[in-house]
């Protein structure tokens, strides 16, 4: 009899907690921010298309994961961009913009200022770190090459 209750305690134990792992609420999906790096596709007054990229220190743990040898990266560093895929996404009303001047110092600018400026430099592959907050671009800033 302490056997078989042994193993009913056993089995009612287990499969209560199976279901006790810990799932996002939709508020902390909501309110999480992310920052993300990569290049920008298209731009307009409501919405950025964004090309994620991997920054790779060179040496480092990713770049010897990757095979990235001193050779690859001159500079330190390896621009890791598997496959391009572009993500929509919608432009917060006060997004923050920051560019880099021509002596590498941080400007901040107005939105529609950065659009202009955008659309006069083409498609260049400039670098962006893009901050994410509630699914809309909060922060825009231009990542220094070195």
């Amino acid at each position: 009899m302490k056997k078989l209750f042994a193993i009913v305690f056993a089995m009612v134990c287990v499969f209560s907690f199976s279901g006790c792992q810990k799932t996002p609420s939709s508020t902390e999906t909501e309110t999480s921010n992310k920052t993300i790096i990569g290049y920008i596709a298209e731009l307009n007054n409501e919405t950025v298309s964004f090309d994620e990229i991997e920054w790779v220190t060179v040496p480092g743990e990713r770049a010897t994961e990757l095979g990235i040898t001193d050779d690859d990266a001159a500079n330190g560093f390896y621009i890791h961009n598997e496959e391009s895929v572009t993500t929509e996404y919608d432009i917060a009303d006060k997004c923050v913009v920051c560019i880099l001047d021509w002596k590498f110092e941080t400007q901040q600018i107005e939105f529609v200022n950065f659009i202009e400026i955008f659309e006069q430099t083409g498609n260049a592959l400039i670098p962006y770190i893009l901050t994410i907050e509630n699914g809309n671009v909060i922060n825009i800033e231009e990542h220094y090459i070195p």
